[in-house]
């Protein structure tokens, strides 16, 4: 018997495999992906930074809203593990963010004022291309396993495989549209 976490984690993947159907909704598979993240991960909150169309980092979703305002702090202050995550294309785990106020001073203190001391930041590619980051927050400084960092892993490469699929069909689309 699986356990409800197990089942969670699979129902997510299943959706984010499932997104070259009619009716797929890009927005709702966002914020499920982030709700799995709290639910399987144990985090305290999750967030979705995509890329547009010139490589600009936006909020995408988030758990609450306590998580957008700080994921909007980071972009406006050009400073934090999102950030450096997207740019460099490599995972950002388990920073206790006491240790970082050097490396990101004005995110850190913001996250530790709103009461996040662990941040972790999982790059959303597929294969070279990395169209975002999935922020994943803990109130506390135990870090997460190395199998929940795997299937944190996953489950951003996931979401960007179904996210570039979906694009790629509305990209089809506009143009059948534009042909007629």
């Amino acid at each position: 018997m699986t356990s409800t976490r197990d089942e969670v984690l699979f129902a997510t993947l299943l959706e984010l495999a499932d997104t070259a159907t009619n009716g797929f909704d890009l927005v709702s598979m966002a914020d499920r992906l982030v709700g799995a993240c709290v639910e399987v991960l144990g985090v305290t909150a999750a967030g979705i930074m995509l890329a547009d169309q010139r490589k600009s980092l936006r909020v995408f979703a988030s758990t609450n809203e306590e998580t957008r305002m700080l994921e909007l702090f980071e972009l406006q202050n050009n400073d934090g593990p999102c950030l450096e995550a997207f740019g460099t294309g490599k995972q950002i785990a388990g920073v206790d963010l006491s240790q970082f106020t050097t490396r990101w001073p004005r995110f850190a203190a913001a996250a530790m004022s709103s009461g996040i001391n662990t941040a972790y930041a999982v790059p959303m590619r597929l294969r070279d291309q990395t169209i975002g980051a999935l922020n994943l927050f803990q109130s506390g400084t135990e870090p997460m396993s190395s199998h929940d960092l795997s299937v944190a892993k996953v489950m951003a490469d996931m979401a960007a495989i179904g996210i570039i699929n979906h694009w790629s069909i509305r990209q089809q689309e506009v143009l059948a549209q534009q042909l007629q």
